[in-house]
């Protein structure tokens, strides 16, 4: 009679340390109803892909120097955070510069406004300075209305506007010196930016880093 108790006692013992099994009808409809509560949160809609961020379209591209913009030639990511800081041994020095022949500015103004116009540049109008032929540097002047008005943004906007530039030159070594006057809606200039060629290309070609682009900028704000 004892042995029966037992018996008893482990099979009750053992179905209250048994757990009730899941209702997955209710789990798939908690996660379909959040799933539509985030559809509507984000302006998607069923079957939409979201994209990471690493597989949108870079910040600075390369371009072939007299081509047409048919198609982006590479890319420089510049969200990516900066390595630490560089030791004695691995700084890098700047490259000399020669004398650079005297010719004017030779930008194809077709090519400039088109790509401007697919990464969603808001250009206002741009102008070549051709200082070399009074023994200068030549200068081309961009004025553009900035995405964000962040001091990091209006930056990287103007280091696509380096690249674009560039790489819409007819022949190569024709610029000198990028300046761009970032403006609000109303025209009003908010901050002035200018960098070389030279310290693009250095940037470009990895021997210096971003915020060694950066600090090399020279920048007014109004």
């Amino acid at each position: 009679m004892f042995r029966y108790f037992l018996i008893l006692v482990l099979l009750v013992s053992c179905g209250c340390s048994i757990k009730a099994p899941d209702d997955y009808y209710l789990l798939f409809r908690g996660m379909e109803a959040w799933g539509q509560k985030n559809r509507s949160n984000t302006k998607r809609t069923v079957g939409d892909i979201v994209e990471p961020p690493e597989n949108q379209q870079p910040l600075v591209v390369a371009f072939a120097i007299g081509q047409q913009p048919a198609g982006f030639l590479g890319f420089i990511p510049i969200g990516l955070p900066d390595p630490a800081e560089p030791t004695e041994k691995d700084t890098t020095t700047p490259l000399p510069v020669g004398t650079p022949p005297k010719k004017a500015i030779a930008i194809q103004d077709d090519a400039f406004h088109q790509i401007c116009k697919e990464e969603n540049i808001k250009l206002v109008h741009w102008r070549p300075k051709n200082g070399r032929l009074n023994g200068t540097s030549n200068v081309v002047q961009i004025h553009f209305v900035p995405k964000a008005f962040s001091d990091i943004s209006i930056q990287r906007e103007f280091l696509l506007l380096t690249a674009i530039a560039y790489g819409s030159q007819l022949e190569k070594n024709t610029i000198d010196i990028i300046r761009a006057i970032a403006e609000d809606d109303s025209g009003s200039p908010l901050m002035m930016l200018e960098g070389t060629i030279n310290t693009y290309q250095q940037y470009f070609s990895g021997n210096i880093r971003l915020q060694d682009w950066r600090s090399q900028l020279q920048i007014k704000k109004y």
